[in-house]
């Protein structure tokens, strides 16, 4: 009987060492007769240096080379009477792991860290959906053959969605087809609407303006708003959904149009990051008065593009997908500042992503493209420093939404997105102290999950973009 090894391997390096996209290879050879080890998992995780592996099972025997910039190997041979993993050549530098348990087996080699899983069943968790669109599945063009990347994440049936403060969730989506927020120019109205957690019921529906594609709640269960595609505009909309102030935005002059990516509301300021589809690739961010509506500070920074921001220490946080990999920003003050570069590979390679803070102070940062993976970065007085990277190893897969949820204590939820066809969404358990995912990650559905937010009580929200479908998971 075929066996398939699942292979997950973090190619990311700031030397001059090749790098490689990951490969998942089968065995054993057809018509071979010889015993059949059982299907695992193989986890690798090489903290913050290069790690590159090439990995071939064959019956009971698994052949791994470890950094092909230099000499590594590691061969292990399956003990039926032990039910374990042995190695049968061990060079230098590869010792075996002690005291992890649940394991086949763990070794160190050099920078990484290697782990034999035994494929386990999904997490039970009670999942509850409701479909928001009435529209095939959206999956962007080349999705199919390639990883999450680009601006994939910013697209699908569905815009964004917050939840408020009496528990109730506002879904946002435009009448545009799925190409999201960059591409959005539908002239139909966009939709607001409330979700009753319990029942999961829409309860109430809005009408909004054109390209309705990020929303953020105020304080009396009202939102604010951006709207129209490549032609921003950003409005206040009551609890009923009725649009009650339009807030001028005062950009500056780009080459190309921009589009809003990140909106982030605080007790008294409205930040709004935008980017721009076309080249020259430019990104302005500014800040305004909750009180006033007035413009304190615009910022426009050529050749960077960021896709997510939130508060923190005064100022935004944001990742570049192409230059410095986190910024700092102030508005106010004509700050834009990048201060933590993680791998030169980040830049030709891989997309920053999503952000979240823990309430332990720990910056989560996902990145997509073909090296995606969850970044830790550790607060510390002056800053951050970089602490684990992991990619996900049960199936090849990109991370994109992350959120803490009162179920999983100590752990950050993950929504993860399958690459290939008809690319499936898990939610897996990672934690942010080891750097590790924990087996089992849960089926959501297909897709993106293009935002993971806590609701009231035990709940935890997923939003589907792509097949259009709002999960509430507990």
């Amino acid at each position: 009987m075929k066996r398939l090894i699942f292979i997950t391997l973090m190619a990311v390096s700031a030397t001059a060492c090749d790098v490689s996209r990951p490969e998942w290879k089968n065995g054993p050879d057809a018509g071979s007769s010889a015993p059949v080890a059982p299907e695992l998992w193989l986890e690798d995780s090489c903290g913050q240096q290069a790690c590159t592996l090439d990995v071939v099972q064959r019956d009971t025997r698994i052949d791994i080379a470890v950094d092909l910039c230099g000499s590594a190997a590691l061969q292990l041979d399956w003990q039926q009477d032990s039910q374990s993993w042995s190695a049968l050549r061990n060079q230098e530098p590869c010792t075996t792991l002690t005291d992890e348990g649940g394991v086949f087996g763990a070794w160190t080699c050099g920078a990484c860290d290697i782990y034999l899983h035994p494929v386990v069943e999904p997490e039970q968790l009670d999942l509850q959906s409701l479909s928001l669109r009435d529209a095939p599945n959206y999956v962007p063009l080349g999705q199919s053959s390639q990883p999450l990347e680009g601006y994939d994440p910013l697209t699908g049936l569905l815009a964004d969605m917050v939840v408020l403060g009496d528990g109730r969730i506002v879904v946002a989506q435009h009448a545009d087809d799925g190409d999201g927020l960059m591409f959005c120019d539908d002239p139909g109205p966009s939709t607001l609407s409330w979700v009753d957690p319990e029942t999961l019921q829409v309860t109430h529906t809005a009408t909004a303006p054109p390209c309705l594609i990020r929303i953020a709640a105020d304080d009396n269960d009202g939102l604010y708003g951006a709207y129209g595609g490549e032609a921003p505009k950003l409005a206040r909309f009551d609890a009923q959904g009725t649009l009650v102030e339009q807030l001028p935005l005062q950009l500056p002059t780009t080459p190309v149009p921009v589009f809003v990516t990140s909106l982030v509301v605080t007790p008294s300021r409205v930040h709004l990051v935008l980017t721009s589809q076309l080249p020259p690739r430019t990104t302005v961010v500014g800040t305004l008065d909750r009180a006033t509506g007035a413009n304190l500070g615009w910022i426009s920074i050529p050749t960077v593009i960021f896709r997510d921001a939130l508060v923190d220490r005064g100022g935004l946080l944001s990742a570049d997908r192409n230059e410095a990999f986190l910024y700092r920003l102030q508005p106010e003050q004509q700050i834009a500042e990048p201060f933590t570069t993680l791998f030169d590979v980040l830049r030709r390679s891989d997309d920053g992503g999503a952000l979240m803070l823990t309430a332990a102070g720990r910056l989560i940062v996902s990145t997509t493209g073909h090296y995606g993976a969850i970044h830790v970065l550790v607060g510390e007085s002056d800053g951050y420093r970089l602490g684990p990277v992991t990619p996900f190893f049960e199936v090849p897969g990109v991370p994109w939404a992350t959120s803490e949820w009162s179920q999983a204590p100590n752990h950050v939820m993950v929504g993860i997105t399958e690459v290939g066809p008809n690319p499936r969404a898990f939610l897996a358990r990672y934690d942010p102290v080891r750097g590790r995912f924990s087996p089992g990650a849960t089926p959501l559905g297909l897709g993106i999950v293009a935002k993971l937010l806590p609701g009231r009580g035990d709940t935890l929200w997923a939003l589907l973009s792509w097949q259009g479908q709002l999960v509430r998971i507990r």
